[in-house]
């Protein structure tokens, strides 16, 4: 077994629940994942999470949800990785602007499709202040709903246009995990030095990381 084929084995299940009816083109690949464009009520994105021989070891160590056996194969770890970001995701999206999740197979996140967004890293923002303000704002009530990002950065925060998304879910941790204050600092430094390099926003993170957990 390879990851085409798990893959396959996915798709067939979301096909089979409907969720999914016609497979599009390639949006995105990472060290983790990839990101396909489809049909199913819609346009609907499609994540497949892959956690392989370049990354397992790495994930193992960073996410406390992945279990520690010296031999614990990829596809349970991709399986696990997908389950993790369907259910921040599933938590989240009435309150804080992520995805909104429709199915999950094996390592498959079916969601809802962000037509036109882009990465921040990606985009020149006309109203960069405004965007900031928007990802503390969420960040804040992910995190007084019981969830870190751990993984923030300009490459997974989007926008639309008119609308700013919080993405990529899958290493989360709660507020009582033992190293969340430490995760929270790097997620918001992450996110000021990118604002204050780029725009030249003065952003303090003591500030911020004041009214995230305030």
């Amino acid at each position: 077994m390879v990851f085409t084929g798990f893959d396959a084995l996915a798709l067939h299940g979301a096909v089979r629940k409907g969720s999914v009816t016609s497979l599009g083109c390639l949006l995105g690949v990472g060290k983790e994942a990839a990101v396909y464009e489809a049909m199913g009520m819609g346009v609907v994105a499609l994540k497949f999470h892959r956690i392989g021989q370049q990354s397992f070891q790495t994930v193992r160590r960073s996410r406390s949800y992945m279990p520690q056996y010296k031999h614990f194969p990829w596809i349970f770890a991709s399986s696990y990785s997908a389950r993790q970001e369907y259910d921040a995701l599933t938590a989240l999206h009435a309150e804080v602007s992520v995805p909104v999740p429709v199915d999950i197979n094996r390592n498959l996140i079916v969601m809802t499709f962000i037509h036109g967004g882009v990465p921040i890293a990606q985009a020149t923002l006309e109203n960069p202040d405004d965007v900031f303000a928007e990802v503390v704002e969420n960040i804040s009530k992910a995190y007084l709903l019981g969830y870190i990002h751990g993984d923030l950065s300009e490459f997974n925060i989007m926008v639309d246009g008119k609308n700013v998304w919080v993405i990529d879910w899958p290493q989360w941790v709660e507020p009582s995990h033992p190293a969340a204050e430490e995760i929270l600092q790097r997620d918001i430094t992450n996110l000021c030095t990118y604002f204050s390099r780029k725009y030249r926003i003065d952003a303090q993170v003591e500030e911020i990381h004041a009214q995230v957990v305030g």
